[in-house]
């Protein structure tokens, strides 16, 4: 009877502990689950915000360990992103509360330091997240790997990168769908993309690359109107690819960026339209934002160039579009809209700064954050009005991230939440 009783307590505590997880699993859903959001879109349509951002608006600011310039991401309640502390040459991983600002618990990784950029930091690579799992690529010339952990914290596996030597330093993101991890690991050499099984951490295609160039866009996902899907990778040299996810069969490939001096920073993403958005240029010379039209039913000419953007293109911002409009970022701080389908200009207005970051559109607002940390609202649409402005005092380099009508502004020290109201 003893035994028994002992046995039904069992089976009920594994019986709760299974509807509490299948509880937070239905709590669960992504918001933010990479660089600039769902698709890489920067685009949501979830708040009716009004653009006015004030620090009266803050809900919690932290300050991290080390610096950065990654940017954060979200699941369900949790939010990730990293950070090094460049004297102790310790990197780390963090994951926060969103409602409170507490850091729920950090995972830290030393490493050697290495030649880098100085507008690049050693903690640059954001995360991405799914239903059960985060991962992020830690890269340096002794050695880089995709490593995966639950949202508890524990380590699942890891994928060694190989070495990473270019003198740019480091700074490719990850992304996951659909129960894979693709990684854009473009360097001088050895450089490949790379799919791995997010649950297990085999891989499961690579394809190697010419390289030459360092590059940082982050992969993206084109949708085609039968629900065919195709991963989207882009490089300066290397051109633009579309490739089958689960095999890595390269499905097509274009080469529009030119052969000048230049790199690809600019993360390829998909319009409502289907149509793919992409670019690649130089800080100081010709940059070239480029359209591009999926025809997947035809063999001869399965992509083709739209039309492109020259003047007022981008070179590290990524656009965003909205309603039929394009609205392009640039590094100086001039913010230029076209047509989406013409490319014909609707308006240019310069904000002032310069920009490493990329923009999001939050429902009619486009906003995003300089160096020096000021965070400028614009309003979309066929006039420029410059909604607010917020001085944060701290220099950034990182995109917004954006869930449950609250707003995470991640600077070189400190992490910061507002509601939107």
């Amino acid at each position: 009877m003893k035994h028994l009783t002992i046995l039904t307590v069992a089976i009920f505590a594994l019986f709760l502990n299974a509807i509490s997880i299948a509880n937070a699993q239905a709590q669960l859903e992504l918001h933010w689950p990479r660089f600039r959001g769902d698709a890489g879109a920067g685009l949501t349509e979830q708040s009716d915000w009004s653009g006015q951002l004030g620090d009266k608006d803050r809900l919690w600011k932290i300050e991290l360990q080390g610096t950065g310039i990654s940017s954060p991401v979200i699941a369900g309640a949790q939010l990730y992103v990293t950070s090094a502390d460049e004297d102790q040459q310790e990197r780390f991983l963090h994951c926060v509360s969103v409602k409170s600002g507490e850091v729920l618990w950090s995972k830290s990784f030393s490493f050697s330091k290495y030649k880098k950029h100085k507008n690049n930091s050693f903690a640059s690579s954001s995360p991405a997240v799914d239903a059960e799992r985060v991962y992020l690529v830690w890269q340096s010339q002794e050695g880089s790997s995709l490593i995966a952990f639950t949202h508890e914290g524990e380590s699942v596996w890891e994928y060694d990168l190989g070495p990473y030597g270019h003198g740019q330093g480091a700074a490719a993101s990850p992304i996951v769908h659909d129960g894979v991890v693709y990684v854009a690991n473009d360097q001088k050499e050895p450089s490949f993309l790379v799919a791995i099984e997010s649950q297990t951490g085999k891989e499961l295609w690579k394809i190697p690359r010419l390289g030459q160039r360092a590059c940082y866009a982050t992969p993206g996902v084109w949708q085609g109107p039968q629900g065919q899907t195709e991963i989207v990778f882009s490089h300066c040299e290397e051109g633009v690819i579309g490739v089958e996810p689960k095999t890595g069969k390269m499905l097509w490939k274009l080469s529009p960026f030119g052969d000048f001096s230049q790199r690809a920073i600019c993360s390829p993403f998909t319009t409502p339209e289907g149509l793919i958005i992409t670019g690649s240029g130089a800080q100081g010379g010709e940059r070239n934002i480029v359209i591009l039209k999926r025809n997947s039913d035809s063999v001869e000419q399965p992509i083709q160039e739209v039309y492109r953007v020259t003047r007022g293109a981008p070179h590290v911002p990524t656009p965003v579009v909205k309603d039929g409009l394009f609205y392009l970022w640039g590094d100086l701080g001039i913010v230029t809209c076209v047509e989406m389908m013409t490319g014909k200009k609707v308006w240019q207005h310069r904000v002032g700064g310069n920009y490493f970051s990329s923009p999001i559109c939050i429902g009619e607002n486009l906003i995003n954050i300089d160096t020096d940390g000021n965070v400028i609202v614009l309003a979309t649409g066929a006039t420029p009005v410059e909604k607010s402005r917020l001085a944060l005092n701290d220099e950034s380099r990182s995109t917004i991230a954006f869930a449950e009508d609250r707003l995470f502004v991640r600077t070189q020290h400190f992490l910061s939440a507002f509601q939107l109201k």
